[in-house]
């Protein structure tokens, strides 16, 4: 036997062997190989790493040349990743932690952490005081916004063409009555757009 040393790309390599003897008999074989030097990479496409996001996929990308499987743990289990590596997140509020693994044929395994804060629900407008649709003589409303990612509160009194921006966690409004029915409308957006 004979050991031949050559020097493969990544990839599919045939290689073509000739033998001849001594009263001109010939022979050749051709073989295939599929070399495989490195490990799987794990690319995030979307959404950004380490972001605050109302994505409703988190979009993977897997390259090697003898890829085998893909799968991720999202803290509550396992699961496998066909084409294409996409994990629905519609469902995630708040921190969340996605690892995902690939493994390649040859048994070379790589990992990547990634970390989102998922806000998918609009920020919540609540009265406090004075009660709707009553009659009052306070100059102050009372409201409440909460939101996971709050962003910006604000409010008008006059349908939109005065806005007010207010910027702490219980919102005490003070605007001088006229005497008769008023209205209030109150605004408020997380860092995500809802």
């Amino acid at each position: 036997y004979y050991n031949i040393s050559v020097s493969f790309m990544e990839g599919l390599s045939g290689l073509t062997v000739w033998a001849n003897d001594s009263v001109g008999n010939v022979n050749s074989s051709y073989f295939e190989f599929i070399f495989d030097h490195n490990y799987p990479v794990i690319t995030l496409l979307t959404p950004q790493n380490a972001s605050i996001t109302n994505a409703n996929l988190i979009e993977i990308d897997v390259v090697d040349t003898t890829l085998e499987s893909i799968w991720y743990n999202n803290g509550s289990g396992n699961y496998s990743l066909n084409l294409p590596y996409e994990i629905d997140c519609s469902f995630y509020e708040g921190n969340y932690s996605i690892l995902v693994w690939a493994n390649d044929t040859i048994g070379r395994v790589s990992f990547k952490y990634f970390e989102f804060t998922f806000d998918h629900i609009k920020p919540v407008i609540s009265l406090l005081s004075p009660a709707n649709n009553t009659v009052t003589d306070t100059m102050w409303v009372n409201v409440s916004v909460s939101d996971l990612t709050l962003h910006t509160v604000w409010y008008s009194w006059d349908g939109g063409v005065t806005n007010n921006s207010i910027w702490d966690g219980y919102y005490n409004i003070s605007v001088s009555f006229m005497e008769g029915l008023s209205g209030l409308t109150v605004w408020a957006n997380d860092s995500v757009g809802n």
